[in-house]
């Protein structure tokens, strides 16, 4: 944390932290997404 204070500045770290929350909000839709369509695949097979 206080690496990125110092690299980004206490002004931004805020916005950063709010892009990377996002993409991992996306990435996390994703694998579920993928998931279900992995998992649904599997149980119509015999």
């Amino acid at each position: 944390m206080i690496v990125a204070i110092v690299v980004f500045g206490p002004e931004r770290l805020p916005a950063i932290a709010r892009v990377i929350t996002r993409w991992l909000q996306r990435a996390k839709r994703t694998y579920t997404s993928i998931k279900q369509e992995f998992d649904a695949e599997f149980r119509e097979r015999p």
